[in-house]
């Protein structure tokens, strides 16, 4: 089985499904984290809002992120 690589280190801001990020709130699956470091800019976030498309354009922003992709 393949792990998933690490793409960078966030701090877990909320877990509160009903929270919302971009127009979309966060729902079972994701937390909201705001990015502290990149290491793979080029990685799609898997909900991008306005021009936050990348890690790297999320850098010291919120983001939404799966809670499965999470570790510690």
């Amino acid at each position: 089985m393949l792990r998933p690589e690490i793409v960078g280190k966030a701090v877990v801001i909320s877990t509160n499904p009903t929270n919302v990020l971009g127009g979309q709130a966060l729902g079972r699956l994701f937390c909201e984290v705001v990015v502290k470091v990149v290491i793979k800019r080029n990685t799609v976030l898997p909900r991008p809002y306005g021009d936050i498309e990348t890690l790297a354009d999320a850098m010291s922003m919120p983001v939404q992120w799966p809670y499965k992709r999470v570790r510690n």
